[in-house]
């Protein structure tokens, strides 16, 4: 059996050396250490009161942008809203709700409808923003850029058109998309006068799986130019 040294009996237990300065500590800076607490429980109840209103603000605003994108798949239907009145929609929750994912939504959709009733220069803009506030990972990115070629070409800006069709295919795997996107661009190459160009974007079209009807039009056009 061990025996304690004189010195170790002597000596004052650390535990309970450490736990008379913190108690003196304590005592001596009681109201900083108070306030310093109610700081703490102030900011962790803001932060919590944010995250729920954060959450709450993106879940109204979701839904207010699934009732306009229904109105907006309406669109051209008998009974459909009006296209003033579907864009306004959609612009109130792209001002209204911003830094959500339903405003970033609500912009490409803002585009599209414009694009649709022919405002083409509003339709660029508003595609542009889009962009500007999306990864580049985002599918709806490339279908951006797409819809960017088709504003460009429609104002005979061919060489811009082709910039963007580029843009929309560089990270998209073979699809039907990519196989639409290599057929216009074969089409503004034929507006150039550009056939040899056009052949290979058709070609292009091709090699993207395309769905049968596109696929026809692609071997005929393939046909007539070679």
């Amino acid at each position: 059996m061990s025996t304690l040294s004189k010195k170790e009996v002597e000596q004052p237990d650390r535990f309970m050396l450490m736990m008379t300065t913190c108690m003196d500590y304590i005592r001596t800076h009681e109201k900083k250490i108070l306030i310093a607490l109610a700081v703490a429980l102030a900011l962790i109840a803001v932060a919590v009161a944010w995250y729920l209103y954060d959450k709450k603000q993106e879940t109204d605003a979701m839904k207010q942008y699934n009732a306009a994108f229904m109105k907006a798949t309406n669109l051209g239907e008998a009974n459909a809203s009006k296209p003033e009145d579907i864009v306004k929609a959609f612009e109130l929750i792209a001002e209204n709700h911003r830094g959500t994912r339903a405003a970033w939504l609500a912009l490409y959709q803002l585009a599209t409808v414009n694009l649709r009733m022919g405002n083409t220069d509003k339709a660029i803009d508003l595609y542009n923003r889009f962009i500007d506030a999306s990864s580049r990972q985002s599918e709806l990115v490339g279908y951006a850029y797409g819809s960017l070629g088709y504003c460009y070409a429609s104002k005979k800006n061919y060489e811009k058109a082709l910039e963007m069709f580029r843009k929309a295919v560089q990270d998209n795997a073979k699809s039907a998309f990519s196989a639409n996107i290599y057929y216009e661009m074969g089409g503004v190459c034929e507006l150039q006068g550009k056939k040899s160009d056009a052949v290979k974007h058709y070609q292009k079209a091709l090699e993207q799986n395309p769905p049968p009807t596109l696929t026809a039009l692609i071997k005929r056009k393939i046909v007539e130019l070679s």
